[in-house]
């Protein structure tokens, strides 16, 4: 059983009308962590507070709103992941997978304690 915490929701009219330009305002992280999406998985590049870049053996279409987890942490069976919801903006295609840029639309982080 996961326990949900809400964090954040990003989303202002701004934001929506500059959701596909190159605006980053916002510090990214690199950093890897698994993303759980609903029919496969993919590894993080990048994190910031509105927005993720993952690779993907899935290619996703550009305005294509999904759900997917990042696992922060498992130890045992505790799982700790942050849920999220978000809209891709771009997407990069290389040799054997994809790259997925998405904007948050919003995000919240789950415990589960075995």
């Amino acid at each position: 059983m996961f326990r949900y915490i809400m964090c954040a929701v990003i989303k202002t009219h701004e934001m929506t009308m500059n959701i596909f330009s190159e605006q980053r305002n916002a510090e990214r992280f690199a950093i890897a962590y698994e993303v759980q999406l609903e029919d496969g998985n993919g590894v993080t590049r990048d994190l910031s507070s509105t927005g993720v870049y993952f690779t993907t053996s899935n290619y996703l279409e550009v305005g294509y709103v999904l759900q997917f987890y990042i696992l922060l942490q498992k130890i045992g069976k505790s799982i700790n992941r942050l849920r999220c919801e978000g809209q891709v903006i771009r997407t990069d295609e290389s040799s054997q997978e994809w790259g997925i840029a998405v904007h948050l639309l919003t995000f919240g982080f789950e415990y589960s304690h075995g």
